[in-house]
């Protein structure tokens, strides 16, 4: 009849908050946990080095297996792991030790992490994928840096990306998608100010570390803006599936002229003056680019586009540089 109300303070001023746009999520994860030059081709060269032991959020089972696999390939000096609700329980028992040990690990998982399982020294939390709501945000975020110690929350953002608007009785969780939305896109200043305030607390005066605040806001460079313009030169007449075709198999590509749909002296002519930032991609990250800049196409031709597809414009503007 009369309970007791405990509000903790949202606040984690030993984490800060960063965003990075990605057009290939699993060459850019990549790169953020490497140094070596082959994974920053096409990519901003300048890209931080993220600390570990790191932990990489996704909202389904598939995509957590899918790129703990490519980060294995990718990187197999580290120790990767994943984990979800699916997996049997003597297997999770397993990885929650092995990670839990891990000094220098990779968690790739849903939410089903972290409930229960207290590892204090997690440099870096990496949400793939958006979250459904702010709450679970920070609760996924607040699991760096449990040891107080400094560590950083990163959300990986793609025009692809579709946002689901909040729903259901509860009135706060129908507002806090905005605020979401509006952090992610960075269109309202501080991103900790944003999240204090959607949780209904003052945010300090001074921040105490965002990327919009100290100045480190990871913008496009010339190979990714080349990248762009010529996707939307060949997506013009070419199928997607002939682009990648052309892009990551040339050398076969100029034997089996009859393979495109156009004689191959125009594609030639298309591509003349654009060093291919491509080169040494593979399959899948190039599949990933075309689909979202085909989305940023699409999206600057139809004015009904962000509505039908749910999709958030502002987030979507973050990509057209």
């Amino acid at each position: 009849r009369k309970p007791v109300t405990l509000n903790a303070d949202p606040d984690r001023p030993n984490i800060s908050y960063h965003v990075i746009p990605a057009l290939s999520k699993t060459r850019t994860t990549a790169a953020l946990f490497s140094n070596r030059p082959e994974h920053l081709r096409g990519l901003d060269p300048d890209l931080p080095q993220l600390q570990r032991p790191a932990i990489l959020f996704f909202r389904n089972r598939m995509d957590t297996e899918k790129t703990a696999a490519v980060i294995r390939r990718e990187l197999p000096e580290i120790p990767v792991y994943h984990y979800h609700a699916g997996l049997p329980a003597d297997e999770k028992k397993a990885v929650e030790q092995a990670f839990f040990d891990s000094a220098d690990g990779i968690l790739c998982s849903t939410n089903a992490y972290g409930m229960g399982v207290d590892k204090s020294n997690i440099r870096t939390v990496l949400h793939m994928q958006f979250p459904p709501t702010l709450e679970s945000y920070l609760q996924e975020s607040g699991r760096a840096g449990r040891d107080r110690q400094p560590a950083q929350a990163w959300l990986m953002i793609r025009p692809w990306d579709r946002y689901i608007k909040g729903k259901g009785k509860r009135r706060e969780l129908r507002e806090i998608m905005p605020a979401l939305l509006e952090f992610a896109s960075g269109s309202g200043g501080c991103r900790r100010e944003i999240l204090m305030k959607a949780m209904g607390r003052e945010p300090e005066k001074v921040c105490s570390g965002c990327d919009i605040c100290n100045g480190t806001r990871l913008h496009a460079v010339a190979a990714e803006k080349e990248m762009i313009a010529l996707a939307a030169v060949l997506l013009k007449t070419l199928e997607k599936a002939e682009i990648i075709r052309l892009l990551t198999e040339r050398a076969k590509c100029n034997r089996t002229e009859h393979r495109f749909s156009i004689p191959k002296k125009k594609i030639k002519k298309w591509i003349a003056g654009y060093d291919n930032p491509l080169t040494g991609w593979k399959r899948i990250e190039v599949e990933e680019l075309f689909d979202e800049v085909e989305l940023m196409l699409h999206f600057n031709c139809k004015d009904r586009f962000s509505s039908i597809l749910n999709v958030d414009k502002t987030v979507v503007d973050c990509f057209n540089w």
